[in-house]
């Protein structure tokens, strides 16, 4: 039983840790994915642990912490790669690549996002492969490719309309809008 409930505490807290990033309280979101990420080390449950250290480095990389974010990121790809679970290998891929392109690496984060893209549709993770069409816009649309950038943006937001994605939708659309405002780059 206790075995039952200390899984349960990070569960729980997982999923604290999500509310809060949705609510916009990064610092609290990393402090539960961290509290949750001790429990399921405890416990020995790497699939726990894998998806802790994704959620973990996500808060890392928004609050600025791109070193942090980066080694949470990488040791939750390890993890998955040596479960056999591309899955959710895909999933963290898509983070690992938006903290690479924070970094400023972005023709690495563009490798990344087309790797997460494949296995996102080669294991149908539909919700996932959106999020790799938006960060393969972001891509094109900061490097002066606003053409590109607005088709898989568009991509994404096809995607996200089918799965009634409201948030999503929205704030693609908005993207979508600004890109239409801005126009094309200018020639040099």
């Amino acid at each position: 039983m206790l075995l039952g409930s200390r899984l349960g505490e990070a569960t729980a807290l997982i999923d604290l840790g999500r509310v809060r990033f949705m609510s916009g309280d990064v610092p609290g979101a990393a402090d539960c994915q961290a509290r949750a990420l001790e429990i399921y080390q405890q416990l020995g449950n790497r699939l726990g642990e894998a998806g802790a250290l994704t959620h973990l480095g996500r808060a890392r990389q928004l609050s600025g912490d791109l070193p942090g974010a980066v080694q949470a990121q990488t040791q939750a790809l390890e993890i998955f790669r040596q479960l056999g679970n591309r899955g959710n290998e895909a999933w963290a891929l898509n983070f690992y690549a938006a903290t690479v392109a924070a970094l400023g690496d972005r023709p690495h984060a563009l490798t990344l996002y087309h790797q997460a893209l494949a296995l996102n549709r080669e294991h149908h993770k539909v919700d996932d492969e959106a999020i790799s069409l938006e960060g393969i816009a972001d891509h094109h649309l900061a490097t002066g490719d606003p053409t590109q950038g607005v088709a898989y943006l568009n991509q994404a937001l096809e995607t996200y309309q089918r799965l009634g994605m409201r948030r999503d939708v929205g704030r693609v659309q908005a993207r979508l809008a600004e890109a239409e405002t801005r126009g094309p780059e200018p020639d040099h």
